[in-house]
């Protein structure tokens, strides 16, 4: 088919008002604040990125972060925090920022592709403004995605220009930034199948030397990366299967999965930040089974069609599509549905399909192409609204896991989070009502436990709180946390032996934890080891601790340590 059969004219000036449209569409995200969904890890309570000091570098980039091998996030969050702090504000800019970026390498990546403009132009539009991508975007943790992202691109890209102008600056452009994106997060480990892929497109000969040899260097990282995730992933604890069914039974759910997927691609409304697993799945086996037929039987029929007939476009939508959920579509054992985050370079090929799909309708109607563009700006519309709204709901953890709770239902994980906002909020009556919901539900959570006690320790409730801590250390015998807490307990309590060697117990896991000093310096005052008090004491403050705490400290050392009152 003519690709000018249907023209655009001054396409970059249609790829600025995509980006603005986009951008208009996440307003919300300049009034969101961090969530209590891992943006404390990442962010509020990391020490690693409040510096740019050789040890925080060298940890970025010689160590795995929470599991993965991520240098460049923790680069890029080390840079927002030096502007301002922990100014939401400014995370939430450089995610918008990335996304945006993102939207014109998919117009700039299509179009040099398939080298026309409307297709190109139409799926930049969906992924812009889809609000399946709201995820992605809003939730600050989810940096990995929108960097790694642009980097994947970009590398996709730079391939291109390297096949049509046959210069290695550009496979070396390719190469370098698949690197990057490697560094920024390990799904770009799929770019040589992708590869392999616009390959196909081109017509290349696969197993002709020079294409071979070309792939070595890209299959050779990827498979490193992978190796050293899953090592790490391991030792991490996110390999562990915490969905009760086996990886077979995963296989059939993994297709309901899809099912979701393609619902919400359509009509992305009700979303939620959390899909729990249905409790009942065992007992619908014959519809689980029924479903992955019929799912995968037309994923597979589709790709074989598409082969048939030469179609490129529909064949390199679907192939990257699954060539990129393939590592998402059957989690290690996370008790999820799904997650909308997953389909956020995914769907770059359904969008392609789609866009595709509309530029053949519009031309074999060619009368009613009036009709047709007004649906497409309808569609697109509604998908802005949607998407604005969606961005609302990441403005405090509150807000986000009232959502997920009216969205999906009671659910333990939930309800521990919400639980968790509450008690940061001191208001201990709801956070309570959470917490003990959540526990009835689910009681292998050990940060349950770890909150709950907490507010029975400032409420003075020891023994409820010793209770609660110590079941937090029966699920999770590394808490360093529980451990210095039940310390603090039998402070109070005055059972300072006691105290000690919890104390002590919590510092073999945790050597740096300031507040673990700090409460250590507390209790051998108590037993009148002034010397090793004015030493914990004095190196609790080294390491950093708030405003109040420091103040104690402080007002410690100088009753106890100083010689002249």
């Amino acid at each position: 088919m003519n690709a000018n059969t249907f023209t655009i004219n001054n396409k970059h000036l249609w790829a600025l008002a995509i980006i603005v449209l986009t951008c208009l569409a996440y307003i919300p995200v300049f009034t969101d604040g961090f969530t209590n969904w891992d943006d404390n890890i990442f962010v509020t309570s990391n020490e690693l990125i409040r510096s740019f000091s050789w040890f925080n570098i060298k940890t970025w980039f010689t160590q795995p972060f929470v599991g993965q091998y991520q240098p460049l996030v923790l680069l890029s969050f080390a840079i927002d925090y030096s502007i301002n702090g922990y100014d939401p504000l400014v995370f939430h800019i450089s995610n918008l920022l990335f996304h945006l970026v993102n939207t014109f390498l998919v117009f700039k990546f299509i179009d040099l592709l398939f080298k026309n403009t409307f297709v190109s132009l139409l799926t930049a539009l969906l992924f812009g403004i889809h609000t399946l991508n709201v995820e992605s975007v809003a939730w600050i943790t989810e940096r990995k995605n929108v960097l790694f992202t642009l980097f994947y691109l970009g590398s996709l890209i730079c391939y291109l220009k390297y096949l049509d102008k046959n210069n290695f600056k550009y496979f070396l452009s390719t190469l370098i930034l698949f690197v990057i994106s490697l560094a920024s997060k390990s799904a770009a480990v799929t770019l040589p199948v992708v590869l392999v892929l616009i390959d196909y497109i081109y017509r290349r000969d696969h197993f002709k030397k020079l294409v071979l040899i070309e792939k070595i260097p890209f299959f050779a990282l990827s498979l490193f990366i992978g190796i050293y995730t899953i090592i790490a992933h391991q030792q991490y604890g996110a390999l562990s299967n915490a969905t009760g069914y086996s990886f077979w039974m995963r296989m059939l759910i993994s297709a309901q999965a899809l099912i979701f997927y393609f619902e919400k691609l359509v009509l992305p409304a009700n979303l939620s930040a959390y899909y729990p697993l249905p409790q009942d799945l065992k007992n619908r086996l014959p519809q689980l089974i029924i479903g992955f037929v019929f799912m995968y039987g037309i994923i597979i029929s589709s790709v074989v069609i598409a082969i048939k007939k030469r179609n490129n476009f529909i064949l390199f939508g679907l192939g990257f599509f699954i060539i990129n959920l393939v590592l998402f579509i059957i989690p290690a054992g996370v008790p999820v549905l799904t997650t909308d985050r997953y389909t956020y370079v995914p769907f770059i090929g359904i969008f392609l399909i789609m866009a595709y799909g509309l530029y053949i309708i519009i031309n074999k109607t060619s009368k009613l192409k009036i009709l047709w563009l007004s649906l497409i700006v309808s569609y697109v519309l509604m998908l802005s609204i949607l998407t604005f709204k969606q961005s609302q709901l990441w403005q405090d953890s509150i807000t986000l896991w009232n959502n997920v709770i009216n969205k999906t239902g009671e659910a333990s994980f939930p309800l521990m989070k919400r639980g968790i906002a509450y008690r940061h909020l001191n208001d201990f009556e709801k956070a309570l009502n959470d917490l003990n919901a959540s526990i009835e539900l689910d009681n292998q959570y050990p940060v349950v436990f770890e909150n709950r006690g907490y507010i029975y320790l400032l409420q003075e409730d020891y023994k409820n709180a010793i209770q609660d801590f110590n079941q937090a250390v029966v699920i999770d015998s590394q808490s360093a946390y529980s451990l210095r807490n039940l310390g603090l307990c039998y402070l109070n309590l005055q059972e300072y032996e006691k105290a000690l060697s919890l104390i002590n117990q919590s510092l073999e896991i945790d050597s740096k934890n300031a507040y673990a000093l700090k409460t250590k310096g507390k209790i051998n005052i108590a037993l009148n080891k002034i010397n090793d008090a004015c030493i914990d004491l004095q190196q609790s403050i080294k390491l950093g601790l708030s405003d109040d705490n420091e103040k104690e400290a402080k007002a410690l050392i100088y009753k106890y340590c100083t010689e002249e009152k």
